[in-house]
């Protein structure tokens, strides 16, 4: 296992929930990966989608110097809230987002695992995208592996086009696509 998977199994995060066998195995590989040689300097955090809010437990006890942000259309947070600012709204509305880049951006990590909904998740990458602090990763979660990470990524460079795209480094993995800023 891994220590981030650990700590969300701790907090009661779904996403380390037996029965999602190929969910968020992220949390074993991918993750460590990005974050471990960040795990001291990441300063912020945004989750898209937090339920009760075990994922931001998680992360906040891994990244020890880090504030979290998390979104969702309703507030069912539980536990032990330090360090972490809840905001109430929906991933597919435009102008909520904006704010929220706006008013708590930059970030140095931002986890769409909202809806799941295609429309939401490019509304949210549209408006987060620029809210990243350079080296900074975006990460879509639960993409149907079923072309669905691809359109993501195509419309989204479609979108960017005026912004460089080459700005951003793509990463696909099951389940799993990630962006980050290289300028």
């Amino acid at each position: 296992m891994s220590e981030i998977f650990d700590l969300h199994l701790q907090h009661g995060s779904i996403k380390a929930y037996p029965k999602y066998k190929h969910a968020h195995y992220y949390l074993r590989s991918v993750y460590p990966m990005f974050f471990e040689p960040r795990r001291a300097t990441t300063a912020k955090i945004l989750e898209v989608g937090v339920a009760k809010g075990g994922s931001l437990r998680a992360m906040r006890d891994y990244f020890p110097n880090a504030k979290l942000v998390g979104i969702d259309i309703e507030n069912h947070l539980e536990g032990d809230l330090s360090r972490i600012t809840f905001v109430q709204g929906s991933q597919n509305d435009v102008e909520f987002m904006t704010s929220v880049a706006n008013e708590h951006g930059p970030f140095d990590f931002i986890i769409e695992d909202g809806s799941h909904l295609f429309d939401d998740q490019l509304i949210t990458t549209q408006c987060m995208l620029p809210a990243l602090k350079v080296g900074g990763i975006y990460f879509v979660e639960d993409v149907n592996p079923n072309n669905e990470g691809e359109k993501l990524f195509e419309h989204v460079k479609e979108y960017y086009v005026r912004w460089k795209m080459n700005q951003y480094s793509v990463f696909f993995f099951p389940w799993l696509l990630a962006f980050q800023r290289n300028t």
